[in-house]
């Protein structure tokens, strides 16, 4: 069984173009530079490891028909990192069990108390 690395998003914390339009040195004619914010997947058949929840992981899991996660591993508490995280209470809902969350004690504190998570 093969393993994939898939790098869902690779913009900078807003993205390309940004939400006001400004593509800032990035040529807006070639379509490689619309890019999401920063997150990916380590994909073993069934098992899906995602890497950051970006505030556009609804979008980057529909177009590479990622439709199960089996846990996060957050690199760092900044919002970018974050913020997609309730995207994947279908998950919950789908598979009626709690999807495995990792990273450093400061993040995982920062989304205890924030994002109201019981682990």
């Amino acid at each position: 069984m093969n393993t994939k690395f898939v790098i869902l998003g690779c913009g900078s914390s807003v993205g390309v173009p940004r939400i006001d339009g400004h593509w800032g040195r990035c040529d807006k004619n070639n379509k490689k530079n619309i890019r999401t914010r920063c997150a990916a997947a380590i994909i073993k058949g069934s098992n899906v490891i995602l890497i950051d929840t970006s505030p556009d992981i609804k979008t980057q899991l529909i177009r590479n028909k990622i439709k199960n996660i089996s846990s996060v591993i957050f690199t760092h508490k900044h919002a970018d990192q974050t913020n997609g995280l309730f995207e994947l209470r279908p998950f919950f809902w789908k598979y009626k069990k709690k999807i495995n969350i990792y990273g450093d004690l400061d993040t995982i504190k920062y989304l205890k108390k924030n994002a109201k998570l019981s682990f």
